[in-house]
């Protein structure tokens, strides 16, 4: 059996639909796939080295009842 590359891992999450963020101990944002870039409509560079405390904090105040509902809303999917 052939072992998955980080590439291969990479490739599978960019195709996943729903979002991946990736953060190390800090909380600092080390991955986010094309999920998470398309549902927070900003590019990697905007994400990739913040802390993902303050970049959700920043994002949520720009349109905070929109957010508030769409958030909600993904957190109360039934994942099947």
């Amino acid at each position: 059996m052939k072992s998955l590359t980080h590439k291969d891992i990479r490739r599978v999450y960019n195709l996943n639909s729903m979002a991946v963020i990736g953060i190390d101990i800090r909380g600092v944002i080390m991955y986010a796939n094309n999920a998470v870039v398309k549902f927070l409509h900003a590019e990697d560079r905007q994400l990739l080295g913040q802390s993902v405390f303050n970049f959700f904090m920043t994002h949520l105040a720009k349109n905070p009842i929109k957010n508030y509902y769409h958030l909600k809303h993904l957190a109360t999917r039934n994942f099947r």
